[in-house]
């Protein structure tokens, strides 16, 4: 009651359309990107995820360069392994991305002009239309690359380079209904997919802002189950539809077992089997669970971030507010509504900039709102969270 009653408050309220940032005289970044490049990159933003598009811009100009560079090279991969019809191989993707880091790694290699025409025409033809400009402009994404430091190009090569390798590794155990054996491996996917992502623009922040570097101790520990809070809500959000379209994620020890049958469970529960249902709700409920735990680690880490900072603080707030707020429609639904999705509305986005407007400001209210959107999930699951890679320091 109170969240919604926050909610009809917020909706009366205007969209705010920057936010302030501080930049940093003893550690100036120049902007690198030429007017011309940084319009692309918007447009391409755009094109393949508004969220980011809408979020991104709250960052000052040379750090939302290079994060909005890194997001495009991060859905580049994406695309390599979701929009290739399904006949490709999985060696054909390895390749694929084997060519991308090189090009990654060296720029004037020449050959992303090739790449680019080449992953054009094999890309399935019921791919997005954003993907599709944003492989036609790999070429131009690439060189925007280049042009930044060496700290900023080490970083974001290494989040790709580990996201591909990962996404190939774990593609057998996708590939059909199955899903994953166990929790450890479901860490190990959200690690590869999204905890490098945490690190990535972990080192970002603290590369371009000396009192966030002050905090890298602190943050470096919550930077990848943030990350695992958001890719665990994307899971149970897309779970039915990843059913339909042959793909599992999730683990199959909460659900019973190991050798747990997921696509019959689903199947069955789709059907309206009591049985089905209750197994099924039980093992959604201890997934909600560990993703809220997640998702409390990542709201330490933006009231770790300096107040200063507002900037950063509602980029990354604004992505744990949309997850508690799937999260809730999922709990909601779970099975007895299982095909229907849990897309949050328009006006919840709204909500959700405003409330991370706000909550950034003060970490008292970024705390209570953050209990009270969470209230009625089941308890959150703590589990310690081993780095699998590191964070860089400059």
């Amino acid at each position: 009651m109170l969240w919604a009653a926050a909610e009809r408050r917020i909706l009366s309220r205007p969209v705010p359309e920057t936010c302030t940032a501080v930049t940093h005289a003893d550690r100036p970044h120049a902007a690198t990107l030429q007017p011309a490049q940084r319009a692309l990159q918007a447009e391409l933003l755009q094109r393949v995820s508004r969220t980011f598009a809408l979020t991104i811009p709250k960052l000052t100009a040379p750090l939302a360069d290079v994060v909005g560079n890194g997001y495009l090279l991060c859905r580049l991969v994406d695309t390599i392994e979701d929009e290739l019809p399904a006949t490709s191989s999985a060696a054909e993707r390895e390749g694929y991305f084997v060519r991308f880091n090189k090009i990654l790694d060296d720029p004037a290699n020449g050959d992303a002009v090739a790449l680019s025409a080449e992953l054009s025409a094999a890309l399935r033809a019921e791919a997005p239309a954003g993907e599709r400009l944003l492989v036609e402009r790999l070429s131009d994404v690439v060189a925007m690359t280049a042009l930044f430091d060496e700290v900023e190009r080490a970083s974001l090569s290494r989040c790709v380079r580990t996201m591909g390798n990962g996404m190939h590794s774990f593609e057998s155990g996708a590939t059909s209904t199955a899903g994953l054996a166990n929790v450890t491996q479901l860490e190990h996917y959200c690690y590869h997919v999204a905890g490098v992502v945490g690190e990535m623009l972990t080192t970002l922040f603290c590369h371009h802002s000396p009192a966030i570097d002050a905090r890298r101790d602190a943050l470096v520990p919550l930077a990848v189950p943030f990350g695992y809070g958001l890719q665990l809500t994307n899971i149970l959000k897309d779970a039915w539809d990843d059913h339909e379209r042959g793909v599992c994620w999730l683990p199959r020890d909460v659900f019973g077992s190991d050798d747990t049958d997921l696509r019959a469970l689903f199947t069955d529960a789709a059907a309206g089997s009591p049985a089905a249902i209750a197994k099924l709700d039980a093992g959604l409920a201890e997934l909600i669970g560990l993703c809220r735990g997640w998702l409390d680690d990542a709201v330490r880490y933006v009231s770790t971030l300096p107040r200063s900072e507002h900037g950063v603080r509602v980029f990354c707030l604004w992505s744990v507010s949309m997850a508690v707020l799937t999260l809730r429609k999922v709990h909601a639904r779970r099975s007895r509504d299982i095909a229907s999705g849990a897309k949050i509305t328009r006006n919840s986005v709204r909500v959700s900039l405003l409330l991370s407007d706000l909550c950034a400001r003060n970490d008292h209210l970024l705390r209570v709102v953050h209990q009270l959107g969470s209230r009625g999930l089941p308890a959150a699951t703590q589990r310690d969270v081993a780095p699998l890679a590191g964070i860089e320091t400059p």
